[in-house]
């Protein structure tokens, strides 16, 4: 690079340059979520590393189960060992690693599965707890930086070179019906076509979607020929039954049966506790109901839904020993 590079042509450069670099080579670990954890809310929660740099237990080589999924099977608020996965571990006597990550999305979820496959091996299944499809995976500007104003002026003080190691774009998932809700409700109507997320560009509802599904029929598909049974649902209740009535992915994945209400969850649920799941062990008490992620209406499920999620995938009812055993 030089003075008399065309600058227009150089920030369009910079932006597919740190798209490019943005993609991990290894699955992301919990090294950012361990230091960003207590943001927004207070977490109470003594979370463990491995020796990968992942929570929970240390990561093995061709696992016979690889759970895949977003905060809830992370877990956010509980420790690991009384998380779905885990439960369903403990219930088989089988080898596990989990992938999963707070707020992500599908797209990010498969991106670092992919990655994780690579480097450990094939698992014999997968359990997908599908985020909800309203998130998307997305290339803004970084919340630190903003790509400076090229000029001659500019160029006086500064070198071209000199930004090639910065990063002014990054990934990030975001929520965009949410946002897209709330940009309705400001009166305006053109969603599709108008860039209201400051992100310098314009992403159609539809695509967004759209990527959603493409990502899951890709990535099943491509688990079923390298022989992994893949079962999956989505907490979110409205997507799943869009998910389950469209039948979308029955050809290459196994969406499992609903076996309880409790198995969907969301921050306005009123969970009506059945006397008939319990618990033995005094440890599980604080965390039975809630994660201990705070505010307490914003938490994420406790023991009793991780419970009831880990019986969905199972298509049976968890043995007592298995709920009494479950580490804290």
């Amino acid at each position: 690079m030089n003075e008399e590079i065309d600058f227009k042509y150089f920030k369009k450069s910079k932006m597919f340059y740190d798209v490019i670099n943005s993609f991990l080579k290894k699955p992301e670990n919990h090294k950012t979520f361990m230091i960003n954890k207590d943001t927004p809310y207070k977490q109470v929660v003594d979370y463990r590393l491995n020796s990968a740099e992942f929570i929970g237990d240390d990561l093995v080589h061709n696992p016979d189960i690889l759970a895949i999924g977003c905060s809830v099977t992370l877990p956010v608020g509980l420790p690991h060992g009384l998380s779905w996965p885990h439960l369903i571990k403990d219930e088989l006597n089988e080898s596990l690693n989990v992938l999963a990550y707070q707020g992500a999305s599908v797209q990010k979820n498969i991106h670092n599965a992919t990655l994780h496959m690579m480097e450990y091996g094939i698992p014999k299944k997968i359990y997908f707890l599908v985020p909800s499809l309203d998130r998307a995976w997305i290339v803004r500007d970084t919340k630190s930086k903003i790509l400076p104003k090229l000029s001659s002026k500019y160029i006086k003080d500064k070198k071209l070179n000199d930004l090639k190691n910065d990063r002014y774009y990054d990934l990030y998932d975001f929520f965009w019906i949410d946002d897209a809700n709330e940009y309705v409700d400001s009166g305006e109507t053109s969603f599709s076509y108008k860039d209201f997320l400051n992100i310098r560009r314009s992403i159609p509802l539809e695509y967004g979607f759209q990527n959603q599904i493409s990502s899951l029929i890709n990535f099943f598909s491509f688990c079923k020929m390298l022989g992994i049974k893949c079962f999956y649902y989505s907490w979110n209740n409205f997507f799943d039954n869009l998910l389950f009535e469209n039948n979308v992915l029955d050809d290459v994945a196994t969406h499992v049966e609903e076996v309880s209400k409790h198995c969907y969850w969301s921050h306005q649920l009123q969970i009506i506790f059945d006397a008939s799941y319990f618990s033995n062990n005094i440890e599980h008490q604080k965390y039975w109901k809630k994660g201990l992620d705070k505010p307490e209406w914003n938490a994420h499920p406790g023991m009793y839904t991780h419970i009831h999620i880990a019986e969905r995938f199972l298509g049976k009812k968890l043995s007592q020993k298995t709920i009494d055993n479950a580490k804290c």
